[in-house]
C-alpha cells in the first residue's frame, strides 16, 4: 500500500526536478516525462487512492501526468523570469493545477486568515458529514432497476414510473454530490495546512464556483465546476483544432470547435481512469460526455438570439459589487471572457440575465444533467 502511494510523491518530486534543472529544449524532459507516468500509474493501483469516494484520487492521479506533459513538453515551463525562488516557484507549479487562470468572480477568495480558517474548518466538518452519510445510507437500486428498464426515456415519459424518475434523480445527484464533496473535503484540508504553515490565504480560492450561476450548462463548467483540469485538456484540445481546422474559420466556429475537442478529451480521460470499463461502457460514457458538449454549443446558439432583449442595459445585481470587478484587460482578454464565461461582459461589468431567466436554465441544466447522466449509467450497466 505505502509504495504505491509514494510513487505519487515521487512523480511530484520528478516534475518539480525537471522544471527546474532540465531546460525546456531539452529531450530529457520527455524521459522525466515517461518515468512520471510510469509512478502515476503505479501510485494508482493504491487502496488509499481508490479509495476516495467519486474515482477522484484515481482521476486526479492520472490527471498529474497531464498536467506534467503541458508543464514539461508544451507550455515548456521555467524559474527563470518568475521573479521568485526556483523552489517557491516550483511547488507553486506542482500544488496549483489551475496555475495561470483567470478564474470567474464565483470563485471565492478570502483574504483574511481568521475568516479563511473558520470557513474552511466548517467546510471540512459537513463535508466530512456528507461523505460519512453517503457511506451508511444509499438508495436501494436493484439489479432489475437499471438492466430491464427499457431504452428511450424521453419518448415513454407518459409511462415512466415514479421509482424509475426517482433512481434517475438520485444518479444524477450522486454523480454530482461525491465528487463535489470528496475533491472539496481534500482541498479545505490542504488549504488550512498550508494557511497554518504561513501561506497566504489570497492563494487558495475556492475549489468550486457558486451555484446559483450555474443557470446554463456552460456556466455550469465554466462558473461552478472546478477547474483543475481545464489547462491541460483546453491546451490539447487547441493543438487538435489548430492542427485540423481550416486556416479561415470564424471565431465563434474555433470556439465551439474547442469545445468539442476539450470533452473528447475529457470523455477518453474519465473513461482511462476506469480502466474495468468494457468497450460498451466506455461508449456510453463517450457519449455523455459529446452529448454535454453539443448541448452546451446548441445552448450557446440559442442565447445568442436572446442575449440583446434579456441583457442589454440589465441592472448589475448587487453580488456583482465593484470590489469583485477584475482590473482591465485587454481588448484580447475581453473578449475571451466574454466567450467563454455564458454571461455578458462589457468594459468589465458583468450583466447577468433576470431571476425569471435564471430560473427556467437552472430547471434546463438540472433536466439534462439528469436525462444524460442516467443515461450513461443504464447504458453502462447494460453492458455489464
Amino acid at each position: 500500500m505505502a509504495p504505491h502511494v509514494l510513487s505519487f510523491l515521487v512523480a511530484h518530486l520528478l516534475l518539480g526536478y525537471g522544471l527546474v534543472y532540465i531546460k525546456p529544449s531539452s529531450l530529457n524532459r520527455f524521459a522525466v516525462l515517461s518515468l512520471i507516468v510510469f509512478c502515476c500509474f503505479d501510485a494508482a493501483q493504491s487502496s488509499i487512492i481508490q479509495a476516495i469516494p467519486g474515482s477522484s484520487g484515481v482521476e486526479y492521479t492520472i490527471g498529474f501526468i497531464l498536467h506534467a506533459a503541458n508543464f514539461l513538453c508544451i507550455a515548456k515551463l521555467e524559474p527563470v523570469g518568475s521573479g521568485t525562488h526556483p523552489y517557491r516557484w516550483v511547488i507553486n507549479q506542482l500544488f496549483d493545477p489551475r496555475w495561470g487562470l483567470r478564474l470567474p468572480h464565483s470563485f471565492r477568495t478570502i483574504t483574511r486568515k481568521r475568516e479563511f480558517l473558520i470557513r474552511r474548518i466548517i467546510g471540512i466538518a459537513w463535508l466530512s458529514v456528507i461523505l460519512y452519510l453517503h457511506l451508511v445510507w444509499h438508495l436501494n437500486i436493484r439489479y432489475d432497476d437499471l438492466v430491464y428498464v427499457p431504452d428511450g426515456f424521453i419518448r415513454r415519459l407518459s409511462s415512466v414510473t415514479l421509482r424509475e424518475t426517482i433512481i434517475r434523480v438520485y444518479v444524477h445527484l450522486i454523480s454530482v454530490y461525491i465528487p463535489y464533496s470528496s475533491l472539496r473535503l481534500a482541498h479545505c484540508v490542504v488549504s488550512v495546512c498550508a494557511v497554518l504553515y504561513g501561506d497566504d490565504p489570497a492563494r487558495w480560492p475556492s475549489l468550486f464556483g457558486s451555484m446559483t450561476e450555474a443557470y446554463t450548462i456552460r456556466n455550469y463548467y465554466s462558473r461552478f465546476w472546478h477547474q483543475i483540469m481545464r489547462k491541460p485538456f483546453t491546451t490539447l484540445a487547441k493543438i487538435v483544432v489548430q492542427a485540423v481546422a481550416p486556416a479561415r474559420i470564424s471565431k465563434r466556429a474555433f470556439t465551439y470547435l474547442i469545445i468539442l475537442t476539450t470533452f473528447a478529451i475529457s470523455a477518453m480521460f474519465h473513461t482511462f481512469t476506469t480502466i474495468e470499463l468494457s468497450a460498451c461502457s466506455a461508449y456510453s460514457r463517450l457519449r455523455y460526455f459529446m452529448s454535454t458538449a453539443i448541448a452546451m454549443v446548441v445552448e450557446d446558439v440559442v442565447l445568442s438570439f436572446f442575449r440583446p432583449t434579456t441583457m442589454k442595459n440589465q441592472p448589475r445585481e448587487a453580488g456583482a459589487s465593484s470590489s469583485q470587478e477584475k482590473p482591465a484587460a485587454s481588448e484580447k482578454e475581453q473578449k475571451h471572457e466574454t466567450t467563454a464565461s455564458g454571461v455578458l461582459v462589457e468594459n468589465g461589468t458583468t450583466h447577468l440575465p433576470p431571476l425569471k431567466w435564471r430560473v427556467l436554465g437552472y430547471c434546463w441544466v438540472f433536466l439534462f444533467e439528469t436525462w444524460a447522466a442516467s443515461k450513461m449509467v443504464y447504458s453502462s450497466h447494460k453492458c455489464m
